[in-house]
Formats: structure tokens, C-alpha cells, sequence
């Protein structure tokens, strides 16, 4: 893979201190898994391909010409093979400790919940679940997490670092930063078998490819048995530090997230 190349890639830096994780009072359980202490990170191939995240830009393609097509053909093969072994937890980065949930693209109806926290109780919290460093553009060395914020190029004429496949999965196509301006903690498997990897990992729930019977998170059972997805153990009382309910969300649902919150017995003076 080209990850083990020797070529350190460092993620641009993230500048704000806020974090923002919107969804729609409609996925109620996203909100199950942080309160039942647990963080989703979602295989980077099952995101939908509207920003091309984990592709290479036409720009580096067009560089390539004198490549046999075979070795071109390969060469685009490591970047698809790389999106079913990275896995990413998405953040909105923030100067303003209120949510926007005019702009942002699954808060824009108000019909939504936001959760807040800091880069650095992510970061924390992500060296923790994974029992190792993250990488961030101020890391060293590198190890299989990062974190850091997403790029958005021109995918015609920006290049990204090339045989990266972690700088593709950190680049997205122009138009999505003005209402996602987003960051990324990205976990990325490598090896004949890249699943087993996180198997033993301090915190994961269950095994990824096989049914986990009962517990907390058996709603999640679905992406456990396809791969599409690792959840690691997090504290929700240190990572979250308000939840924020849309003012167009239901009376039922918030209802539902108060319930959700007084069952996980966390600070309701936190629910705003």
C-alpha cells in the first residue's frame, strides 16, 4: 500500500476551538452511540461520492501520462482499495460556541441535534479508544489515526501529494466548505487482513465482520457485519460538552433525546 511507502503525510492543522457533530432527529441513534460511550467512524467508501472523498483529483491523473495502462489501472486501484480500510468521524470546525443551523448541510431545517466539544477532547479521546498517538500536522512520527482538517480543491487543476492515499481521503471536492468546514479523525487499517488490526483495540465493540450478539450498540449490528464501520469506547461526559436541539425538531423528539440523555444520566444542564 502506499501508506507504508516511508512518505509521512501530516494533516493540515485545525484552528478552531470548536467542534460541532450535527444530525437529523430523524438518526436519533447517533446520539444512542455517543451517550452509550461510543465513537462511529464510518468506512470512507459507504460516504456518499458527492465530494469524491478518498478519490485522486483529475489534476494528478493527467500527470500519469506516461504510465503503461496497467501500471495506471493499478496505480487508481490502491486509492479504491484504500476507501475499505479508512474509516473517518466527521467534525464541523467552528469559531462560535453556538451551532449554525441555518448553513449547515444536515442542520439547515433546524430539524436536527448538534453536539459540541474542543479539538483537543477529540484528540484526547481518540488516543485513548485507540490506545495510540493521533497524527496531526504537529505529530513526529505516524501512526494509523489522524486528525486534522479537510482540504477543499479544484479537482481539475489542485494536485495532492501522490501515492497518498490519506491525503485523498483528507481532499474534497470545491463548494462543500462554505456549510460543512470539516475536520476528520481517520483511522487507517493496513495489511492483507486490515480488520483485524482493531479487533484487539482497547475499546471496540464486538468484531467488525461478525454479529455482535446483544449489548448496548446491537442497533449498530448491521455495520459491524459488513465492515462498514469501527466504534471506539469514548466518556461522553468528557468528550460532549453541550447538546443542542434544533428549534424546528418535533415535540416527540425532543422528548426523546431529553429521555435518551436522563437514562445515560447525563448533565441536563448541558441539553440546550
Amino acid at each position: 500500500m502506499f501508506q507504508s511507502l516511508g512518505r509521512p503525510y501530516y494533516p493540515s492543522p485545525v484552528h478552531e476551538p470548536y467542534l460541532w457533530h450535527y444530525f437529523t432527529s430523524d438518526k436519533l441513534y447517533k446520539l444512542d452511540t455517543f451517550l452509550n460511550g461510543g465513537l462511529w467512524l464510518a468506512q470512507i467508501e459507504s460516504f456518499e461520492p458527492k465530494g469524491e472523498e478518498g478519490s485522486i483529483p483529475e489534476a494528478n491523473k493527467a500527470r500519469m501520462g506516461d504510465l503503461r495502462e496497467d501500471q495506471f489501472q493499478n496505480f487508481l486501484l490502491e486509492y479504491e482499495k484504500a476507501k475499505l480500510i479508512t474509516y473517518a468521524s466527521c467534525w464541523t470546525r467552528s469559531k462560535s460556541n453556538c451551532p449554525d443551523f441555518n448553513n449547515h448541510s444536515f442542520g439547515g431545517t433546524g430539524d436536527a441535534i448538534a453536539l459540541r466539544t474542543t479539538p483537543q477532547k477529540l484528540l484526547l479521546a481518540a488516543a485513548i479508544g485507540f490506545a495510540t498517538p493521533v497524527t496531526t500536522s504537529e505529530s513526529t512520527t505516524v501512526s494509523p489515526v489522524y486528525f486534522g482538517s479537510v482540504e477543499y480543491i479544484d479537482y481539475s487543476f489542485d494536485l495532492i501529494p501522490e501515492a497518498q492515499t490519506i491525503a485523498a481521503a483528507y481532499a474534497i471536492k470545491l463548494g462543500y466548505e462554505q456549510y460543512e468546514n470539516e475536520a476528520r479523525l481517520l483511522a487507517y487499517c493496513c495489511g492483507e487482513a486490515p480488520l483485524t488490526k482493531w479487533r484487539q483495540t482497547q475499546g471496540l465493540y464486538g468484531q467488525l465482520i461478525e454479529n455482535k450478539p446483544g449489548g448496548r450498540l446491537s442497533e449498530l449490528q448491521g455495520a459491524y457485519n459488513n465492515g462498514k464501520a469501527i466504534v471506539i469506547k469514548i466518556d461522553p461526559i468528557k468528550l460532549i460538552e453541550e447538546i443542542h436541539i434544533g428549534p424546528n425538531v418535533s415535540p416527540a423528539n425532543r422528548k426523546k433525546v431529553l429521555d435518551k440523555v436522563k437514562d445515560n444520566k447525563f448533565d441536563l444542564s448541558r441539553i440546550i
